[in-house]
Formats: C-alpha cells, structure tokens, sequence
C-alpha cells in the first residue's frame, strides 16, 4: 500500500490516456512482483465422487471457513467450533458413501450383468477434459469457420422491424464519479484471469488508493474517446459443453474467456 501510494500511478500519472492505462498495468505487476513473486505449483485436480453432492459441498465449505477463522484466531473456542463441524463432515460424508452404493448395488441385485456393468463405469479412469490429440489451430479453425458460417448464413437475411420510440437524446457522457467507481468495485466478483495486473479479489483490498486512479481512467477514456488496444484482449480456453461427449471432437468444446478489464 505504501509503494502504491507514492509510485508514479497515484503521484504523477501521465496525461495521456494509452500511456496512463500502461502506467497502471505496469505499476501493479512491478509491485505485485515485488511483494509476491510468481511461483510454480503442483496441482492435482480429480473428479469429485458420485455420491458428492451439494449437501457435502455446503458441508467442506462450512469446515474450511472455521478452520480459516481458527487459523486467523488461535482460540480454543474457533479450534472446538472447527473438530465439531469436521466431525459432522465425516459423518456425512461416510452415510453418503454407504446410502450411495447401497442403493446402486440393491438397484441392480436381480441381475448381476448389469451389476457388473454399473460397478465397471463407476470405477473407470474419467475421461479427459481435453483431449491431447487438439492444438492450439484445431480450436483456432473451428471457432473461425463457425464465425464465417455464421456470417454467410446471415448475410442475405432481411433487416429487423426496429420500431423507433421517443427517448431523450444522448449527447454526452457525464464525468464518472469515484462514488460510482466505489461501488462498482464493491459488487465485481472476484474472477481474473492472467492478463489482469492483479487478482480482482486484491484490487478490491486496495480501494482507497486505487478509486481515484480507476476514475480518472474511465473519465480520460470517455474524454478523448480512445479505448486502449491493450485492453482488446482476451485469453480463450476450451471448455468441454458436456462432460459426456466426445473430448476427440472440436465440435464439443465451446470458447470462454475470463478477462474483466480492470473493472
């Protein structure tokens, strides 16, 4: 906060609006970098059980946030609230697993072909988000020719019936205030992606210094009407439509970008 403060960004930020939304790109990645440089983990992701479902869900979330609030604390009080919510998570958890394969194994018990068969997909590898056999061009050339058809297809397509209604004209933008910038930055939900300078979950934290730097760049981008470059990017990643369908195919997996500009 106090590098942030007395850096260039807050103290003397450049006039001009592509020079000013660099200034605060490169600004909060040299400190983010500074305090908390970039390191490489090891995640292991696995699919959640069958018997999983929201109630055990509700269940993890509620244990995790009075081990947080243990961690924070260091009282006996938070350290007993926390072993007894865990206790209820195992509890569940095991009546879960019992009920779950129960009930699968009596639903099949008169016909042990069909037995065999659920118990063979049920402990099957999961299949693999996406596929290996796809690069970087094949979803590249799909999304481009699905665009292109699109286009073809529409081209030739009469003009929608627009009925015209009187409202009042719009002839000027209103200068954003900071009270709007505040808000804004109160309700963004705190989702990122690589090409943010920070996690929006951080920027959120950094409210007093960053309002007035956020609004000025609002009011200088509607000023000179110029909307940086930079800021016309986004990273694409393929998301299978079904968890079902075929991870070979192209056609399966549909593009989604995570990229909320600044706010």
């Amino acid at each position: 906060m106090s590098d942030l403060q007395t850096s260039d960004l807050v103290v003397s930020p450049p006039d001009d609006v592509v020079a000013a939304f660099e200034c605060y790109d490169t600004t909060l990645r040299t400190l983010l970098d500074k305090h908390a440089p970039l390191e490489l983990k090891e995640v292991k992701c696995r699919l959640s059980a069958r018997w999983f479902d929201s109630e055990c869900h509700a269940a993890k979330r509620a244990t995790r946030q009075l081990e947080r609030k243990y961690r924070r604390q260091r009282t006996t009080e938070t350290l007993t609230a926390w072993k007894h919510q865990f206790e209820i998570q195992r509890s569940l958890y095991e009546t879960k697993f019992v009920t779950f394969w129960t009930a699968t194994v009596d639903a099949c018990k008169h016909n042990p072909r069909k037995l065999w068969r659920t118990v063979h997909e049920l402990l099957q590898q999961p299949k693999q988000l996406v596929s290996e056999e796809l690069s970087v061009d094949n979803f590249a050339d799909y999304f481009r020719s699905k665009v292109a058809t699109i286009r073809v297809s529409t081209a030739s397509a009469a003009p929608p019936d627009i009925r015209p209604r009187l409202v009042p004209p719009l002839t000027s933008f209103e200068p954003v205030t900071e009270e709007e910038i505040s808000k804004l930055l109160f309700n963004l939900p705190a989702k990122s992606c690589s090409l943010d300078p920070v996690p929006t979950w951080f920027l959120k934290q950094l409210t007093v210094p960053m309002v007035p730097v956020i609004c000025r760049l609002c009011n200088l981008s509607l000023q000179t009407g110029l909307f940086p470059s930079t800021l016309k990017h986004a990273l694409v990643h393929p998301r299978i439509k079904k968890p079902t369908l075929d991870p070979g195919a192209v056609s399966n997996y549909r593009p989604i970008s995570n990229h909320l500009f600044y706010i």
